[in-house]
């Protein structure tokens, strides 16, 4: 097993990866944030609302590492 060549779409991604990070990332969180504002009907910041807080975080910072792979890989 040759562990020095460890090329995924999360280490090395191409650029139609990150670019289809990016769309899911737009997509997902808007979702998430019309849902917990009933539509801006409700303020955003909800203490009911931690789990899906967290997970827009977490998206966010995966998104971001993808990203960075890219421009450094590049």
């Amino acid at each position: 097993m040759n562990s020095g060549n460890n090329k995924t779409f999360l280490t090395q991604p191409s650029l139609r990866v990150m670019l289809i990070f990016l769309f899911l990332w737009l997509v997902s969180n808007s979702l998430l944030i019309l849902s917990t504002t009933d539509l801006f009907r409700e303020p955003f910041f909800q203490g009911r609302y931690l789990v899906i807080y967290m997970l827009m975080v977490g998206s966010t910072i995966a998104t971001g590492k993808v990203v960075s792979n890219y421009l450094k890989n590049r």
